[in-house]
C-alpha cells in the first residue's frame, strides 16, 4: 500500500502532470483520498524549491546538458518559450504573474514552468514559493472543484 502513496508522489513531482493532474491517480489507485492529498500537498512544499535548487545547480545542469545536443536545443527552446510567453505577464504584475501562471491548469504552465520562470527573472526565491506554493495549491483545488463536478 506505502508502494502506491510513493507512487503518487513520483508522480506528483514530475513535470508536465504535478499534483494537480496527480489528483485523479488517487481513486485510480484506490489510494485514501485525504492520504492523498496531503502526499500530493507535500509534492507542491517541495516544488515551491525548485527556483532555488535552479539556482543553486545551474552549473551542474548546464555542464550535464552540454554533454546531449539533443536534449540541450530542447532545454533551450523551451527557456526560450517560457521567455516570450510569460515576458508580458511577469513585466506587467511581477508575482501575481507567476501566481496566475502557475494557478491556470493547462498544458506548460504549472510548477515546473513557474518554477523556471522565476529561474529566468531573477526573481528572490522566498517570494517565488510564496506564488509557487499558493499558485499551486489554488491549482490543485482547482482541479478537484472541477472533478467533484463531473
Amino acid at each position: 500500500m506505502l508502494d502506491r502513496y510513493l507512487y503518487l508522489a513520483i508522480l506528483g513531482l514530475m513535470p508536465f502532470i504535478e499534483p494537480r493532474y496527480a489528483l485523479v491517480s488517487i481513486k485510480l489507485l484506490g489510494l485514501n483520498f485525504y492520504i492523498g492529498f496531503a502526499v500530493l500537498l507535500l509534492d507542491i512544499v517541495i516544488l515551491s524549491f525548485l527556483p532555488l535548487l535552479l539556482k543553486k545547480f545551474e552549473e551542474l545542469i548546464l555542464r550535464i546538458l552540454g554533454k546531449n545536443r539533443f536534449i540541450s536545443t530542447l532545454y533551450e527552446k523551451y527557456l526560450n518559450h517560457l521567455r516570450r510567453k510569460s515576458k508580458d505577464l511577469m513585466e506587467k504584475y511581477g508575482l501575481i504573474g507567476l501566481f496566475l501562471y502557475v494557478l491556470v491548469p493547462l498544458p506548460l504552465t504549472g510548477m515546473w514552468s513557474g518554477a523556471f520562470i522565476s529561474y529566468l527573472f531573477d526573481l528572490d526565491w522566498r517570494k517565488s514559493f510564496i506564488a509557487l506554493f499558493f499558485g499551486g495549491l489554488c491549482s490543485l483545488l482547482l482541479v478537484l472543484f472541477g472533478l467533484t463536478i463531473i
